[in-house]
């Protein structure tokens, strides 16, 4: 397709089209990366470890749809936490101390439903 440009305007076609396949993929991915908007909060209550917020509730406040939320593993207890109405990932080693896999809300959803 780019080549036709190419032979369109007079111009000899490239030598490396490996080159401008990458970059073309390249676009594509920034393109689709930046269009998904999906954001990485923090959560951490160990004050040696940075995190955005210190309890999984605030973090999860602050989220919008398609979102994740990384618990950094802590030797404090982290508070109890309720998704409502969005489809966040929670993960982490600091999300269960029982290190359960990640949970995204909607599992939670089809999992109450289905009790």
């Amino acid at each position: 397709m780019l080549l036709g440009v190419y032979f369109q305007q007079g111009l000899p076609p490239p030598q490396n089209t490996h080159t401008m396949k990458r970059l073309i993929i390249l676009t594509m991915t920034l393109c689709a990366a930046i269009c998904a908007r999906a954001t990485v909060r923090t959560v951490s209550s160990n004050p040696s470890t940075l995190g955005q917020f210190s309890t999984i509730q605030a973090a999860i406040d602050a989220s919008i749809a398609g979102d994740t939320v990384y618990v950094y593993g802590s030797p404090n207890i982290y508070a109890g936490f309720s998704i409502v109405d969005k489809a966040i990932t929670v993960l982490g080693p600091g999300w269960s101390p029982d290190k359960k896999p990640a949970i995204n809300s909607d599992s939670v959803a089809a999992r109450r439903n289905s009790q």
